[in-house]
């Protein structure tokens, strides 16, 4: 099954570019330095120019993506439906880490607290001797 991603044009919102993918990318691409990161279900990561479209390079991954690609430096992170984790390496356009399996329950939703702080109410200002001596004679 064949599936386009696609490049509009932001201002005038017209069609830039179109790329063929042999399976639906689900994750949004990471885009650094003019190139569009790309991870779909066809088990390739791709780099993309923004300008053309043109693909610049690929590596198979050997499982399907479902999460954004993440991009630091020299590296593009991607997480697979498979449990697995990839590290590439983008200046020398391969996969040198291989894949690093994410053991089931790494990851846990956090919860926020609810402060168990209560405003802080306002003590009744001290009452003076004087006053208490004019309450009891009344």
């Amino acid at each position: 099954m064949t599936r386009t991603s696609t490049r509009i044009d932001r201002r005038t919102g017209k069609l830039r570019w179109k790329l063929q993918t042999d399976g639906p990318v689900h994750a949004t691409p990471a885009v650094q330095n003019g190139i569009v990161y790309i991870a779909g279900c066809d088990e390739r990561f791709r780099a993309v120019s923004v300008a053309d479209g043109k693909v610049l390079f690929e590596i198979p991954l050997g499982s399907y993506t479902g999460a954004s690609t993440a991009v630091s430096g020299e590296r593009a992170y991607v997480g697979t439906f498979d449990a697995e984790l990839f590290a590439l390496d983008l200046a020398r356009e391969e996969n040198r880490c291989g894949a690093t399996a994410i053991p089931s329950g790494s990851f846990r939703t956090i919860r926020r607290r609810r402060s168990t702080r209560r405003s802080a109410r306002r003590a009744a200002p001290a009452s003076s001797s004087a006053d208490a001596t004019r309450r009891s004679t009344r």
